[in-house]
């Protein structure tokens, strides 16, 4: 059953970890913005350690944003993550259906 999702009743639980046990990442061409919190250890190159260089030879960008894992995304540490991302998209090449969805946000 390796690799299978078991039919009959679903457990989601273990369903999760075989996707995660079975994916296989392939190197990206693109540009990636990472983000990791300010409380992870910084001990070396944070994004080498984690196997981003692996998987984004070229085009990673990373940024470091106070407070944990989940308190990044709450105020006032929201605002660091905001301003990086209003910035990288406001220089982000236009792209198929971009006019759908900044008219979508208005």
């Amino acid at each position: 059953m390796k690799g299978r999702v078991p039919s009959g009743p679903r457990d989601f639980n273990k369903i999760e970890f075989i996707a995660v046990r079975n994916y296989k990442p392939k190197p990206f061409a693109g540009s990636v913005v990472l983000f990791w919190s300010g409380t992870e250890d910084q001990g070396g190159d944070h994004a080498s350690a984690l196997g981003w260089h692996e998987l984004v030879p070229t085009g990673l960008e990373t940024h470091r944003v106070p407070g944990s894992h989940r308190g990044m995304f709450a105020e006032p540490n929201v605002e660091v993550l905001a301003q990086v991302l209003r910035t990288r998209l406001s220089e982000a090449p236009a792209v198929a259906g971009s006019d759908y969805l900044a008219s979508a946000s208005m």
